[in-house]
């Protein structure tokens, strides 16, 4: 999260081509370390997905959008 502007949300995405897959222009990247947590964004608990090696690389979903994993099993 950008901690000067917390509530600041990341919309792009990145290009598609017509298939709806991403296209050749994603990037990928071996030193990327990404890490999840449960925290509160915007006053609502949400699950985050962050790339600790880069800033402002993260996203959040509320964790009533989310499925538990022992849902899957």
């Amino acid at each position: 999260m950008d901690s000067r502007n917390p509530k600041r949300r990341d919309t792009r995405r990145p290009p598609r081509d017509g298939s709806g897959a991403a296209s050749d222009r994603t990037f990928e990247s071996s030193d990327t370390e990404v890490t999840s947590a449960l925290d509160e964004v915007d006053g609502e608990e949400s699950l985050v997905v962050a790339d600790i090696a880069r800033d402002d690389a993260w996203l959040s979903m509320s964790t009533t959008a989310c499925v538990a994993v022992d849902a899957w099993r």
